[in-house]
């Protein structure tokens, strides 16, 4: 028996497409998140859940970052093709490295002034849909049944 996590993570949409969708040369690989962000300590496998962008700017800022940091424009996802409110893929957190000032930014998709995961072995799985939380969160027992044919 495989053996699935129980955490997951939210991520505004398009954020888990340019982690799980993006050939691997270019992907986001650091998720970002406030210094305030409470979960620093965890390490290890959890879900990546989808949520719906506040807005259509929202959206769109976040895909002219990803444009500014080398994501071809044929690489962005359409605002009309979400699977939002779904847990879209899985992956490993290795590590949290510490807000970095603008001369420390070691990596396009670091943000100033914010706390990294360093995120590795990012993959998509078959959505299954699950309301999200903040935090690192308990996946339902029902949710995680339906995820454990997407291992």
């Amino acid at each position: 028996m495989v053996e699935l996590p129980e955490r997951a993570l939210s991520l505004t949409w398009p954020w888990s497409h340019f982690m799980l969708e993006l050939p691997e040369s270019i992907r986001k690989k650091i998720e970002n998140r406030k210094p305030g962000f409470s979960h620093k300590s965890f390490r290890g496998e959890c879900w990546v859940h989808a949520t719906k962008p506040p807005s259509r700017k929202f959206f769109y800022d976040a895909c002219s970052f990803a444009m500014d940091h080398g994501v071809p424009r044929d690489l962005l996802p359409s605002f009309d093709t979400p699977l939002l409110g779904c847990i879209v893929g899985r992956w490993s957190v290795v590590d949290m490295l510490m807000a970095p000032t603008p001369a420390e930014l070691p990596d396009r998709w670091r943000m100033v002034g914010q706390l990294g995961f360093v995120i590795e072995n990012a993959r998509p799985v078959a959505p299954v849909a699950c309301r999200g939380a903040l935090g690192f969160w308990r996946v339902p027992p029902d949710v995680l049944a339906k995820l454990g044919g997407g291992a």
